[in-house]
């Protein structure tokens, strides 16, 4: 039989009229008429009709099912059958980037895992990341100059630039390749130097990347010139002058990613092999169970919330704490040594009218040598990062001289007449979990620690083993969590002999993350683009619901395709909180603005109430929409 010609098979518009195939239900197009745009867009109402939303959930099997329309767990179910006294064969202590990695990949080799953490999820380090999936370019810098271990350098850059594609493949709406440009005022610094070390920094990615199937790539580097500088950056006076080597990362929302990564892993048949995992936020670790031998067999955790405390029976416990895992491993061993250091990272989101969309900045001959990088983010600059050594703590503060040290670099380039102040929206910092590749004793910590410098430390992750069975999974960021989730399972399977897992190998790299599949993908195995696939729900969102598109869009980010329309649907059944419905006006139920400024609705935080398990307004805020980074009177209002 011939192949059937693509425009017949999905229904591309030709010569003013469809070409059907069988499979497309008639009654789902609208019959042909000029094409009309809507009053809020260039959209045509045509297009809004596509054999994506006449296809049934039962064309459909089960597990592409589960990838389209799922339900999830309220954190009452989770916490009940936490309580229920069967065993998993995994306890994850802590809900970061590291705990979500470990959770998504033991459910995707159908281990039974439950996650804890005494906060919200993502609510530590994880949430305050200078959101780049980036191979990290001063690492290679480091190797040139033979700063450090170069064999841990490159093992750690090869990584890290590898799983850039997994982040772009696994939540392909939300993130995306950024753009960044180090300005130079020297041609020959340049083309001899930035510009080769881009290269090679591109090479060893693609040289990397040979053997991991991906839907996406990132971009080679290329030289622009004063001309190029000045029409990316009109207002930028101190570099209209420069050349510039343009290069490109992965930029990720970290509060998402970590959210959408933990609420995968709970569902059940999500791919062959799946076993929904349960996860349940503010339950605090209070002690170990041990055996006779002193061999871990539960834990001791208490729902804070609800003041409840309950026993876990586990075959293995796996430590996640980030900064906080020396508290952990001597809560298991009063005696271990200390691992864990921490350097603090200061951010600054400013107003954005110096920036492209797309396009940001890397200052590599600041005053003291750091780099800064100035981002697009969410319609703001972000700008950062500070690295200096800090006493682990609970809620880490933006220091005052980090933000002077940033302000004055910033002002440099940006010229005098700059006005800081009035630009500044939000300040935070995070403490990144530095490795001791040496341990230190507990009474010596606290000396020898002072003397270390951060560029010193170990920036790749250490997966330790005590003698009772914890296993703690240290250090590492963000970029290579999948990695580490891997690792870390790979190691807890040999360790505790797990032999009751389905799939013998880790399946994370080759699934998306909830909300990210369109039935007409999974249905014929089409690999749609994500803009296409947004496209298609955007122009369904203005046309049947009448959402303005810079809701849909930043819907569709948030939370998939398919859930976007979903939570329209149920919002459009529920009453507005406190806004009296005009009789005269069609019924929008929960689908209006709660901000003036920010594309955001009602509906969605009823949506973050029932299936993304926010208990506090900080939860929502901060986490589920990430408002209060981007502005923090935000949070006030």
């Amino acid at each position: 039989m011939s192949r059937i010609p693509f425009y017949l098979k999905y229904g591309i518009p030709v010569m003013g009229s469809f070409f059907v195939a069988k499979k497309v239900d008639l009654r789902s197009l609208v019959p042909f008429k000029p094409r009309t745009a809507h009053a809020d867009t260039d959209l045509f109402l045509d297009e809004a009709v596509l054999p994506e939303f006449s296809i049934e959930l039962e064309e459909l099997g089960e597990y592409q099912r589960n990838k389209y329309q799922f339900s999830l767990k309220t954190r009452d179910q989770h916490l009940k059958e936490m309580m229920s006294g069967e065993e998993y064969d995994i306890v994850v202590i802590g809900a970061g980037a590291s705990g979500a990695g470990v959770a998504l990949d033991a459910a995707s080799r159908g281990l039974r895992v439950a996650v804890i953490d005494k906060n919200d999820f993502g609510s530590a380090t994880s949430s305050k990341s200078t959101k780049l999936a980036h191979g990290g370019i001063r690492y290679l810098e480091q190797m040139f100059k033979r700063q450090g271990n170069v064999k841990q350098s490159y093992a750690l850059l090869k990584e890290a630039l590898a799983e850039r594609n997994y982040f772009l493949d696994s939540n392909p709406f939300q993130n995306t390749e950024v753009k960044i440009v180090i300005p130079d005022k020297s041609f020959l610094s340049t083309v001899f130097y930035n510009f080769p070390g881009t290269l090679v920094y591109h090479l060893i990615y693609l040289i990397n990347s040979m053997n991991h199937e991906s839907q996406s790539s990132i971009h080679g580097p290329k030289v622009v010139s004063p001309w190029g500088i000045r029409k990316l950056f009109p207002k930028i006076e101190m570099i209209k002058k420069y050349w510039g080597t343009m290069m490109h990362e992965g930029q990720f929302v970290d509060t998402r990613q970590a959210l959408n990564c933990l609420l995968t892993s709970t569902i059940d048949k999500y791919d062959p092999g799946f076993r929904g995992s349960n996860i349940a936020n503010y339950v605090s670790f209070k002690d170990f169970v041990k055996d006779k031998n002193g061999k871990i067999t539960g834990v001791r955790v208490c729902d804070d919330l609800n003041q409840t405390c309950f026993e876990m029976k586990t075959r293995c416990v796996i430590n996640c704490t980030g900064v906080f895992a020396d508290q952990i491993r001597i809560k298991d061993n009063p005696d271990a040594k200390m691992r864990m250091c921490a350097s603090r990272g200061t951010h600054v989101v400013l107003k954005n009218d110096c920036l492209p969309k797309d396009t940001g900045i890397i200052l590599n001959d600041t005053s003291d040598g750091r780099l800064i990088f100035i981002l697009p983010y969410q319609d703001h600059m972000l700008i950062g990062t500070t690295d200096d050594m800090q006493e682990v703590a609970e809620y880490p503060r933006a220091a005052e001289a980090d933000v002077e040290f940033i302000k004055n670099e910033v002002q440099r380039i940006f010229g005098d007449e700059f006005d800081f102040d009035s630009h500044l929206k939000s300040k935070f910092a995070g403490l990144r979990p530095l490795c001791l590749e040496t341990p230190i004793p507990q009474e010596e910590y606290e000396e020898k620690v002072k003397t270390l410098k951060s560029k010193d430390l170990c920036r790749s992750h250490i997966i330790d083993v005590s003698d009772s069975g914890l296993i703690s999974l240290l250090g590492g960021k963000w970029t290579s969590y999948r990695v580490m989730g891997e690792e870390t399972v790979s190691k807890a399977i040999t360790t505790h002999h797990l032999n009751n897992i389905i799939n013998e190998e880790s399946k994370v790299s080759k699934l998306k993350l909830l909300g990210c599949y369109s039935k007409l993908e999974l249905r014929d195995n089409m690999a749609l683009g994500p803009q296409e696939v947004a496209t298609k729900y955007k122009n369904q969102l203005l046309f049947l619901q009448d959402i303005p598109v810079d809701i849909s869009e930043r819907l569709i980010e948030n939370y998939g395709p398919g859930p976007s329309l979903r939570i329209i649907e149920k919002g459009g059944q529920t009453p507005a909180f406190g806004i009296k419905q005009d009789k005269n006006k069609e019924f929008k139920g929960a689908n209006v603005r709660i901000h003036p400024d920010f594309p955001i609705l009602e509906s969605e935080l009823y949506h973050h109430m029932d299936n993304e398990m926010a208990v506090r307004p900080d939860d929502i805020i901060n986490r589920r929409l990430g408002l209060s980074f981007v502005d923090q009177k935000v949070r006030s209002q």
